[in-house]
């Protein structure tokens, strides 16, 4: 008699928050900076492990008796000099905190919306996001 014996294999994904905010390789391309295009928008995919976690994340945000939030569509949005000056403040923040338990919160996940400005404007601006503007 032939007995079939079946295991069942759990696979891990990382996904890393960091690893999400890095431009693309390609807003550093040779062209894209000479025409002084800094920024960028990239969809994010449908069930993968970037927009379970941003769903999720934003839901929480939602909890209300009086509100029933579905996310539809998660752009990401890059603007490769106000990263630059992210990961400056990030580097000095690890050294000065460096074996602190604060080390490992050192990155809070927001959310930012906007009624009136165009997320363009917001995305394309050197500043970034501008606290003077929010509601």
């Amino acid at each position: 008699m032939t007995q079939l014996s079946i295991v069942q294999k759990t696979v891990t994904q990382r996904w890393g928050l960091l690893e999400c905010l890095k431009p693309p390789a390609k807003l550093y391309d040779t062209e894209i900076v000479q025409a002084r295009k800094h920024w960028m928008t990239q969809d994010v995919y449908e069930h993968s492990l970037e927009w379970d976690f941003v769903n999720f994340a934003f839901c929480l945000t939602m909890k209300h008796p009086h509100i029933d939030a579905k996310v539809t569509r998660i752009q990401k949005c890059f603007n490769s000099i106000i990263y630059a000056a992210f990961e400056t403040k990030l580097n000095h923040m690890k050294k000065k905190y460096s074996g602190s338990p604060i080390q490992n919160s050192i990155i809070k996940f927001l959310f930012h919306g906007t009624l009136i400005t165009a997320p363009e404007t917001i995305i394309k601006s050197e500043v970034g996001i501008d606290p003077r503007y929010a509601l």
